[in-house]
């Protein structure tokens, strides 16, 4: 699936009302903004002692050198947002941007897929999946690391297919989480029917290219 074609809405294509797009620098503020709501929302754990002090001390979402890390990320490795296609969000009080996801080659990992709450269940986390397999190598198992108290994202991984592999390295030493947010590992050996059309979607592509 290429981004073009991944500009679906609901199971009911006349309510296409949002697209996928790679990233551009001048949505890292947005990006930021983003995170920042998904995090708040979605890590605050009175069981594990975050709160959202503790995550906004820790992170600094909007600070200028965290925006500064997140334009090298979509400088340099493959980001895409999704945003709507009639919000404008100069004009309007609703954000235009509705989620963005993240992937990095060398490790095979899905790093990133973050959908605001309000928008999650349209298929927006699915059609970031489609482009992941399109930009990951889906011969190899795919990996992911998710706080182990997302239950949210441990079923949307567990529902395409992922299973919790183990702890996470992300647990321990210098690439440890500073909170007590623990994460487990999980990975996905992709079909031998999905690897065929991740591999039509892949030539597609290609052919458009020429």
């Amino acid at each position: 699936m290429s981004l073009s074609q991944a500009r679906l809405a609901s199971n009911n294509k006349a309510d296409r009302v949002w697209k996928i797009r790679r990233a551009k620098t001048k949505d890292v503020e947005a990006i930021c903004k983003l995170r920042e709501e998904v995090w708040l929302d979605t890590y605050p754990n009175e069981q594990y002692g975050v709160t959202v002090e503790d995550l906004k001390r820790v992170y600094r979402f909007s600070a200028p050198d965290r925006q500064k890390v997140f334009q090298q990320i979509v400088i340099q490795k493959p980001v895409v947002v999704v945003e709507h296609t009639t919000l404008r969000a100069s004009t309007d009080a609703t954000p235009s941007m509705l989620a963005y996801a993240a992937v990095d080659r060398p490790t095979n990992e899905i790093t990133m897929i973050y959908v605001r709450r309000a928008w999650q269940g349209h298929g927006i986390g699915s059609a970031c999946m489609q482009w992941a397999y399109n930009e990951l190598d889906v011969s190899q198992h795919l990996v992911v690391h998710v706080v182990e108290y997302n239950v949210t994202a441990l079923r949307f991984y567990t529902r395409h297919g992922f299973y919790a592999h183990g702890d996470s390295p992300m647990n321990h030493g210098a690439v440890a989480t500073p909170l007590n947010m623990p994460m487990t590992e999980m990975r996905k050996t992709v079909s031998s029917d999905e690897i065929r059309q991740a591999r039509i979607r892949q030539e597609r592509k290609r052919t458009r290219l020429f």
